[in-house]
């Protein structure tokens, strides 16, 4: 917050999950569905429209709201102009299996799927098209290529096991970021160790490397 008061930049956010525990009320929002994304596409139109900001932001996705940037960067939703995730969910289906039964019934109720777990067999067909791990991939001859995306900057902690169970660790990460190597996007990745995958040293690193001010021109 220090880093953007002393260069003029806004930060903005609005609330994407409405509910995060069992029995839900509401169709629930987060886990990267469709109203998940539409919030952050309606806040950025509002302040466009109301106040006199510059149009290129400053993308940033925590954790689960790594699902939700993943989609905006791959659908050009919004206008980029830098994208910092800190320990996002590297891949959907992967914490859906490996993530407990908290995160499923959490995720079920996000896309509609039976509270009871009767259609797990069918969560590919529930989140088609949401989940950013599969947008852009292509294997071609077993080398696998994530194309569509811009230059982005992940920090993610190691310290706990969110990382290293529920979202798959280093091996899921790197399996991410070589795709998108592998089809010529510029990907700057760096595990923290000791802290927790979206600890506030996360967002610290972007500024101590210089990051911002590179991409800013600050």
């Amino acid at each position: 917050k220090n880093y953007c008061a002393a260069h003029n930049i806004a930060i903005a956010t609005t609330k994407a999950q409405d509910q995060t525990a069992y029995p839900f009320i509401t169709s629930n929002v987060g886990w990267g569905n469709r109203e998940h994304v539409k919030r952050y596409v309606r806040l950025y139109d509002y302040l466009i429209s109301n106040y006199n900001f510059q149009p290129n932001i400053i993308l940033v996705g925590v954790s689960m709201g790594g699902l939700a940037v993943g989609q905006i960067l791959y659908n050009k939703s919004l206008p980029v102009a830098v994208t910092l995730l800190v320990g996002p969910v590297p891949d959907l289906s992967y914490i859906f299996a490996h993530g407990g039964s908290t995160r499923q019934q959490i995720i079920r109720a996000a896309y509609g799927m039976a509270s009871d777990g009767s259609q797990d067999a069918s969560l590919e067909t529930y989140i088609r098209g949401f989940d950013w791990f599969d947008m852009g991939l292509l294997d071609i001859s077993g080398t696998k290529y994530k194309f569509g995306f811009p230059r982005t900057y992940i920090n993610v902690g190691t310290g706990d096991s969110t990382f290293t169970t529920d979202f798959g660790g280093s091996t899921k990460y790197n399996e991410v970021i070589t795709a998108l190597r592998n089809a010529g996007t510029y990907v700057e990745y760096h595990e923290l160790p000791s802290v927790s995958h979206a600890d506030d040293t996360c967002f610290d690193r972007f500024i101590t490397d210089g990051i911002l001010a590179k991409e800013l021109g600050n």
